[in-house]
């Protein structure tokens, strides 16, 4: 298996789960509701927020990978839309599982020397730093989900939650 192969596979796994950490997006993500979703705990970023920034980042990456340029910026990474339907987040998540598999697709027919050469500019560093480094912020951003959604999910913390 190449280089390319296995990145992808590691992306294919954090979405979809056969990982170390037992858990993946889709199943942390498929049972939310929308209330849930934008609950507000402890202050923490919404699961609908960290959701928005990770895909966001998922997108950055996509339009280098298939030719253009890198532009993300992270304020606009957390401008998430306010899913006024559970059909709208759902239809948004599907979105994100199109544009996952996407993404790992790219990654896979990648030739593996690529890895090695600058991401869009120097201080980017290389392709590999770059797509093992959102795989690593989408596993980081995941761990919250699962906490943010147990700790909504316990009664004993309901009462401690604040207004972002």
């Amino acid at each position: 298996m190449s280089v390319t192969n296995e990145l992808a596979q590691r992306v294919r796994y954090v979405y979809s789960g056969y990982n170390w950490s037992d858990t993946n997006l889709k199943t942390q993500l498929a049972d939310c509701t929308l209330e849930e979703i934008h609950h507000p705990i402890l202050g923490f970023n919404t699961i609908a927020q960290l959701t928005f920034h990770l895909f966001y980042y998922v997108g950055v990456q996509i339009r280098v990978l298939e030719g253009g340029p890198l532009s993300g910026n992270d304020a606009l990474s957390w401008e998430t839309p306010k899913f006024k339907t559970q059909e709208e987040w759902d239809s948004f998540l599907q979105q994100c599982w199109r544009e996952g598999a996407h993404f790992a697709q790219l990654i896979e027919n990648m030739p593996p020397q690529t890895l090695w050469s600058e991401f869009d500019e120097p201080r980017y560093k290389t392709f590999y730093y770059n797509l093992t480094g959102l795989v690593e912020h989408l596993y980081y951003h995941l761990g919250q989900i699962v906490l943010i959604k147990k700790a909504i999910r316990s009664q004993d913390n309901m009462d401690k939650t604040v207004p972002i």
